[in-house]
């Protein structure tokens, strides 16, 4: 397996470079700077941070194979959702251009691939030294009133580092200076999809009370989970009543450290009333003599004694520790129990 993805890594290295050779734009020196840097993020295995970047890439360029790199990348993570979602836009952008079979070829693949098992926790992305250098050239524009150029340039900062301090303010200004008062409400509600847990969210939650444009949201799951949404913690357990969202696709991630739970949901959130998400999942414990290794529907569930599994039925083989005992049975995990298997 590990070979498998390296060669994977590697593939896609290839295509980063081939694929984002930008023309000679105001951009062009930064947005290859970014595909170079994604790709030695590859290389390393650094998946999100290679993500990260291309997106800056992409906020630079709006070149649509860039977008199509990004999908590829998220594809090699295990990532199936936010690819076909980064695909679909490609597609939509460029329907009927050279690569449109090859990115509706891979949109039906992603979806008839089965889900993870268990997925990964997503990780906090900074880039900061790159979205410095963006946010330094989109300053550097903006003193000499050249707005429009520069929002490109804060566009990726934002992308590269939702952290840097300044980088939403100047947004905002830039758009009331250019007469766009959409886009400073725009402003507001990007900081609190982009920074749901930031310092200035709550203010800004209020700010934009009653305007219509934010979405009441439920979070239930069987067993209490920590709640993290875009890979930042919110510092919330569930069940968490009415959190205020704009609209806008979010990862919720319900994490359970005691029975080793991390489940990701994909979630659309539209403008406007409420909405509920809710994680069902039952515990899986093994207590055996001796004790075994144990496998769900062949995949490995690790060392655990307890684990947290979504809700359905499994198969199980079990093969002790020495190699003395094996057994195969199924289960059927339900919400918010506990499923114990006690004998061979």
């Amino acid at each position: 397996m590990k070979h498998h993805y390296t060669y994977h890594y590697v593939l896609v290295c290839v295509v980063v470079l081939c694929a984002t050779s930008l023309p000679g734009s105001a951009e062009a020196g930064l947005a290859e700077d970014l595909t170079d840097a994604a790709r030695r993020s590859l290389v390393q295995g650094r998946i999100n941070m290679a993500a990260g970047l291309l997106r800056g890439a992409w906020e630079l360029t709006r070149d649509v194979k860039v977008l199509r790199e990004l999908g590829r990348t998220l594809s090699v993570s295990g990532q199936f959702e936010e690819a076909i979602e980064v695909y679909e836009d490609a597609l939509q952008r460029d329907p009927n251009g050279p690569a449109s079979n090859e990115v509706k070829q891979e949109i039906k693949r992603l979806k008839s691939a089965p889900a993870p098992f268990r997925d990964q926790l997503p990780t906090k992305f900074r880039a900061t030294v790159q979205a410095r250098r963006a946010f330094r050239d989109g300053m550097a524009l903006s003193r000499r009133k050249k707005y429009k150029e520069a929002l490109p340039y804060l566009r990726a900062a934002l992308v590269l580092d939702p952290e840097l301090p300044g980088t939403y303010r100047v947004l905002g200004g830039i758009y009331g200076k250019l007469g766009d008062p959409k886009k400073e409400r725009a402003f507001l509600r990007d900081y609190l999809r982009i920074r749901p847990d930031g310092r200035l969210a709550d203010l800004v939650r209020k700010r934009l009370k009653g305007s219509g444009l934010l979405t009441a949201l439920t979070l239930t799951s069987s067993f209490p989970c920590e709640i993290w949404i875009n890979g930042r913690p919110m510092g919330r357990t569930t069940p968490v009543k009415d959190l205020l969202l704009p609209k806008g696709n979010y990862t919720i991630s319900f994490i359970n450290g005691e029975y080793h739970v991390i489940r990701n949901k994909r979630v659309t959130v539209r403008a406007g009333g409420k909405s509920a998400v809710s994680f069902a999942f039952g515990v899986l414990k093994v207590d055996l003599n001796p004790w075994a290794r144990v496998r769900a529907d062949g995949r490995d569930l690790g060392l655990w004694n307890t684990l947290g599994l979504p809700v359905g039925e499994y198969r199980l083989s079990l093969v002790a520790h020495d190699g003395s005992k094996r057994k195969k049975t199924s289960v059927f995990i339900e919400a918010g129990k506990t499923t114990t298997v006690t004998s061979w």
